[in-house]
């Protein structure tokens, strides 16, 4: 048993371990509840290695809806700096494997941190769009996801979730519970190549396109008679190339 634990988290201690999963399967049971949680696409997560997961981000029910998604390994997360301050609080999101970074989203510190976190083939969770979604709506992304991604050369997972913007959106101190369900769709891992080669913008694009693609998904699942409204063409999804095969080599 020891083994498995240690296996989804390389080099955390053995205590914030069994800290990560008691609060992770009591949040799994208040969101059950609360929030009536829905989640597709599990068995996509990889199991071991470096992993940089990005979702699109609706409130501050997003961070722990992605992590009941990621159920084969323990989930980093990157958090405010000053939510570190408070000795008690900072040690519990600590123990929750969270990351500080700078105010001001631009501090190369937390980059070299999440560089070195992601060099001991961990999975860790960021936002491409820096901040909640002021209308439900997805933002443009940042172009420090592309400066993550670019240097660390590890697989990237998109992450798709729905309903927490209306379950608590940014202008409401307190969520409401009982409402309508939320959910979260897993895609399927973009080898860092595929994206690189891409450029920045056609990276990004890239990985936009596919989150809009897991959300339209969810959007079917919760009403089928929803009818996706057209890609806009001037958001054109880059041609990934293809990766050569040994029989073409």
């Amino acid at each position: 048993m020891f083994q498995r634990y240690r296996a989804r988290n390389p080099g955390q201690s053995f205590s914030n371990m069994l800290v990560f999963e008691a609060c992770w399967r009591a949040l799994h049971l208040l969101f059950a509840i609360c929030f009536r949680v829905r989640r597709y696409g599990m068995d996509r997560v990889p199991p071991h290695g470096p992993l940089l997961v990005v979702a699109n981000h609706e409130s501050h029910l997003d961070p722990p809806l992605v992590g009941l998604c990621i159920t084969n390994r323990h989930l980093s997360f990157v958090a405010r700096e000053g939510l570190f301050r408070n000795r008690f609080f900072g040690a519990l999101i600590t123990a929750l494997n969270s990351l500080p970074v700078g105010e001001d989203r631009s501090d190369l510190r937390g980059i070299r941190t999440f560089l070195k976190y992601l060099g001991e083939r961990k999975a860790l969770l960021i936002f491409p769009e820096g901040s909640r979604t002021p209308d439900g709506r997805l933002q443009e992304f940042k172009r420090g996801t592309w400066l993550l991604l670019s240097r660390a050369r590890c697989p990237v997972l998109p992450v798709a979730v729905r309903g927490c913007y209306e379950a608590w959106p940014r202008r409401r101190a307190l969520p409401t519970i009982f409402g309508p369900p939320v959910s979260c769709m897993v895609g399927r891992p973009i080898p860092a190549e595929q994206l690189i080669v891409l450029g920045a913008d056609g990276a990004l694009a890239l990985l936009r396109a596919r989150i809009t693609e897991l959300r339209g998904e969810l959007d079917r699942l919760a009403h089928p008679e929803f009818v996706p409204v057209p890609l806009d063409p001037s958001r054109a999804v880059p041609k990934v190339p293809a990766t050569p095969t040994a029989a073409s080599a």
